[in-house]
């Protein structure tokens, strides 16, 4: 639907909560990613299972490390060195990707996975580096300009067998722990245009081909383009208020005071959407799983959603703190199973109002 449609408890009030703007989906709006280029200094110590003495040993091996992260606003490389040393001395270069895992990352601690090709030398043998393979997942808790890191790293340091010997080849690798400090070295976050920030609320009202059009405009296009938006929406264009867009702005003002956080609106979550295309609800019915730390948020709009006694929207929180929805009876919405996890006074709600679920 191009235009909005309103659904009211009242049709004599025009000023009512009960604006619903409805929309086919468009598509997500794509996150800003932060530039930076960082520095890793680390050590530790891991299991080390290689030739010594013409025997396969698996050994206790200190290391050290340097790496260079940089992220250019998208997918971050990372370009190190390792150092390790039981019995004799051993290095190698490693290059790769690093990605931050977003469902694990909380407030406080960014996790990462890092995949890389290593090139590896352990100088007990006249020959020149092999190649094989590092994995690690890291933990870092940002402090300001740094961070303490904490990673778990694997590395395959390819297949030999004893100098000298034409033994069958054996895999040498190495797994263990590492402890150190990440220096922020540059770090630029492109902050949100009023283009994006605008885009990120209006995406959830229009149609596709009216967000064709918006992408299109150029930055000194968007202001020009949204008032006559607004203009065509006027419910009551004899009026010096346009109520449709006084109810939308103050949906989007609250949705982003209320579920933003660092580097994302509010409009952009799961409940700020609803906000934004249903209002805020009657009531809210919440509740914790009982054997887990698994939080739930029921939101109930009675009378509000046309063809609806209750409108009825599930969120349910995430590893990162975020409730997302997962169930409603409104058609077109975001639904499924209800988890057995949900606690009773919310399938009671549930059952009042979609007893055929």
């Amino acid at each position: 639907m191009s235009a909005p449609a309103i659904a009211q408890r009242d049709s004599s009030s025009i000023i009512d909560t009960a604006f619903v703007f409805g929309a086919e989906p468009a598509p997500q709006e794509k996150a800003k990613r932060e530039k930076k280029l960082e520095m890793l200094i680390s050590g530790g110590a891991g299991l080390y299972q290689t030739f010594r003495e013409d025997e396969y040993k698996m050994l206790f091996q200190p290391v050290a490390s340097l790496d260079f992260y940089l992220e250019p606003g998208g997918i971050g490389f990372i370009l190190g060195g390792h150092f390790g040393y039981a019995d004799f001395f051993t290095q190698g270069i490693s290059f790769g990707i690093r990605e931050r895992l977003g469902f694990l990352s909380i407030e406080g601690l960014d996790t990462y996975t890092e995949l890389s090709v290593l090139f590896f030398d352990d100088k007990a043998y006249a020959r020149s580096f092999e190649t094989g393979f590092r994995g690690a997942l890291a933990g870092v808790f940002p402090q300001n300009t740094y961070g303490l890191m904490l990673r778990m790293a694997v590395e395959y340091r390819g297949r030999r067998s004893p100098p000298g010997h034409d033994d069958p080849l054996k895999p040498l690798y190495w797994a263990g722990l590492e402890a150190g400090v990440n220096f922020s070295l540059l770090s630029r976050f492109d902050g949100l245009t009023r283009k994006d920030s605008i885009r990120a609320a209006l995406r959830h009202i229009l149609n596709s081909e009216e967000l064709t059009q918006f992408d299109g405009l150029s930055n000194d296009g968007v202001d020009t383009w949204y008032e006559r938006y607004w203009q065509k929406k006027d419910l009551t264009p004899n009026t010096l208020l346009n109520e449709a867009r006084e109810e939308f702005e103050s949906r989007v003002r609250y949705a982003n005071s209320q579920f933003g956080r660092l580097k994302r609106l509010g409009v952009e979550t799961d409940r700020g959407r609803a906000i934004v295309v249903y209002g805020r609800p009657n009531y809210i019915e919440t509740g914790e799983a009982a054997s887990s730390t698994t939080s739930y948020e029921l939101w109930v709009y009675e009378n509000r959603v046309r063809g609806y006694q209750g409108a009825l929207f599930l969120f349910e929180s995430g590893y990162t703190g975020e409730y997302r929805q997962i169930y409603s009876n409104v058609i077109g919405e975001i639904t499924g199973a209800l988890p057995a996890a949900v606690p009773n006074r919310i399938f009671k709600v549930i059952d009042r109002y979609d007893p055929q679920r």
